[in-house]
Order: C-alpha cells, then sequence, then structure tokens
C-alpha cells in the first residue's frame, strides 16, 4: 500500500508519526509512505519554462514525485517481500485528490492495482486541475497557471517571459520561492495558488471527465468522506434563501432536506451543504463511475465520534485549560 499525504498541496509530510507502517505489518501488509514537493515547488508554470524543451512534462513536479515514487515501487517493492503487481494507492484530501488524478493520468496507468481516495473529491472544483495557458476557460479556476506563474515574478521583481526572467527565476532562494514576496495591501491573488494544472502530457483531464466517459482503468475502488468534512468552504451564504437558491431548480428538496422545520441555524446549513457538495457527493459519483465500468466499487461515511474522547477532552479543559489536541466537536 502507498500512501499519498494531504495538506492541500501546500504542505504535509510522510515523516508524521501517523505514518507508521507498523499496524500494517502485523496484517501481512508492506507500507510505502512517499514524499512528493508541495507549495510552488510541486504546482508552478510561467511561458518561459513552458517554452524551455517543450516535450518535457510540466508543471505538475508534485504528481512527477508520486509517479516517480510508484515507479520505483514497481522496480523495487520485491525486494523488500513486496508483490509490484498487487500495489494499492490511497491518500487523505490532497492525497485523495491526487489519488484521483492518477486514476486519470496517462503516464500512472499501470503502476497500481487498487485505489482508496479519503475525502478527496472527485468533481471539478476543490484543488482540481488548473488550465496552463488560458484565462477564462474554466469557471472553477479563471485564471491559467501561467498568468499565476507571472503574477509571482512580477512580485519578486522579475518582468517578462523571456529566458532571462527564467533565469531570474531560478535565482530566487528557495525561501524566496516557498513563501514569496510579502502581500502587498489590496492585492488580490487566486485562491489555492498552488493546484493541479492540466499540462497535457501528464495531466490531461480532469477525474471527473475521464470517470464520466469511462476512462478510468478498471481496478477495485474504494472512496468516501467524514462528516463536517467541508472540503474549502465552497459554498457561502449570509441568509439561508441565499444558501437554497444555490440549489437552483432543486431549492425545495433541499429545503426539505437541511431544513425541513426551518430551525436549523444558517451556519449548520452550510456547513452540511459544503460537506455534500465537496467530499459526499463527489465520493458516490466516483463510486457509481467506477461501478458503472464493472469495477468492484465501495463507498464508505465516517461520522462517528467516540464518548470516552469528548470526555477526555472535557477533563484535559477542566485541569489545564482548553487543550490543542481536542476537538470541539
Amino acid at each position: 500500500m502507498v500512501w499519498i499525504y494531504g495538506g492541500g498541496f501546500v504542505g504535509g509530510s510522510s515523516s508524521s508519526p501517523n505514518t507508521s507502517g507498523v499496524g500494517f505489518a502485523r496484517e501481512g501488509v508492506i507500507l510505502v509512505a512517499m514524499n512528493y514537493r508541495v507549495g510552488r515547488f510541486g504546482f508552478f508554470a510561467h511561458p518561459a519554462l513552458s517554452r524551455e524543451r517543450p516535450e518535457e512534462n510540466k508543471g505538475n513536479y508534485a504528481y512527477m514525485d508520486q509517479i516517480a515514487a510508484l515507479q520505483w515501487v514497481k522496480r523495487n517493492i520485491a525486494a523488500f517481500g513486496g508483490n509490484p503487481n498487487n500495489v494499492t494507492i490511497f491518500g487523505f484530501s490532497a492525497g485523495g485528490v491526487s489519488v484521483h488524478s492518477m486514476l486519470a493520468s496517462p503516464q500512472a496507468r499501470g503502476l497500481f492495482h487498487k485505489a482508496i481516495a479519503e475525502s478527496g473529491g472527485s468533481r471539478d472544483s476543490v484543488l482540481t486541475a488548473r488550465p496552463i495557458s488560458k484565462d477564462g476557460v474554466d469557471p472553477n479556476y479563471p485564471v491559467s497557471a501561467e498568468t499565476i506563474g507571472i503574477q509571482f515574478a512580477r512580485s519578486m521583481g522579475i518582468e517578462g517571459t523571456d529566458r532571462d526572467a527564467l533565469a531570474n527565476l531560478r535565482g530566487l532562494s528557495a525561501e524566496q520561492v516557498l513563501r514569496g514576496a510579502p502581500p502587498q495591501p489590496g492585492a488580490n491573488l487566486p485562491s489555492y495558488e498552488t493546484t493541479p494544472i492540466l499540462d497535457g502530457k501528464l495531466i490531461t483531464e480532469t477525474a471527473e471527465s475521464a470517470y464520466k466517459a469511462h476512462r478510468q482503468p478498471r481496478i477495485p475502488f474504494l472512496a468516501g468522506s467524514n462528516s463536517a468534512d467541508t472540503a474549502g468552504n465552497r459554498i457561502r451564504a449570509t441568509t439561508k434563501d441565499e444558501l437554497f437558491a444555490r440549489f437552483g431548480k432543486w431549492s425545495e428538496q433541499a429545503k426539505a432536506a437541511y431544513d425541513p422545520d426551518g430551525s436549523t441555524d444558517l451556519a449548520t446549513l452550510v456547513s452540511r451543504a459544503n460537506d455534500d457538495f465537496g467530499q459526499a457527493e463527489p465520493a458516490r459519483f466516483a463510486a457509481s463511475a467506477f461501478a458503472g465500468n464493472g469495477s468492484p466499487a465501495y463507498l464508505y461515511r465516517f461520522s462517528y465520534v467516540q464518548r470516552l474522547f469528548g470526555k477526555r477532552c472535557a477533563a484535559a479543559r477542566r485541569t489545564v485549560g482548553k487543550s490543542p489536541t481536542c476537538s470541539e466537536r
């Protein structure tokens, strides 16, 4: 099993204590926990970079790392007692998005044989692929990756899109690339600046597009999400009427499902709508797509909170103040 960590493509690491493979080993499973680049090191495009050696993959360096790790597993896992013909990829949040991207990528085909997407969406919205060079062609990502790259370069005092601009970009320190310039008053940078990119080679289409056309591999697939899994809070509303208007011709059905007696507060309604919009429905869509092409497909929903955990949190707050490790729920 190959783990792909989450973190919104801006953070994360395979060195987390939660990534220990001890429990897997006890069950006879070999766990491989890869690292991949995040932030601007993971996803970045610029016209000068695109023109340089155009035959190469561009932009999706995080996904290049993930594919390189899967290629390594295929070549080497037998030496560790593993089976290169029985590889399962699984990931959470951005890692789940990555699983969907690997399922849709022609360059990842054949490198794994089962897939698990945990809170990874699948619809064309949260953390899915941004056009590399054309602005305004995707309502979810109206600003292209190259435009964002030009904006970043300009924020670092680098103008133009020629070879000199590329050389100056490469002259930046790792810290400058990672942190960027201090934000300017009134700056309006796009949300999720570092997102996967439709580069036309490694990522040729989104998972939703691939699933609708049944272009995904026929392999066992498991997907699901958690309760209160808001996935970036893409739905916002200041009134209930505004919220239910988002459902269009299904607004009355939405009212009956979310607020049957009109007593639910707006914050709870928005949270539930974001949960369904960002994660629950996309997981059902993906599982249905795999079932539709004859693949074994499984769907889960995790919503259980241990009572004992809540009691421990309450005790911690009484003795030492609010515990930073305890959830309010």
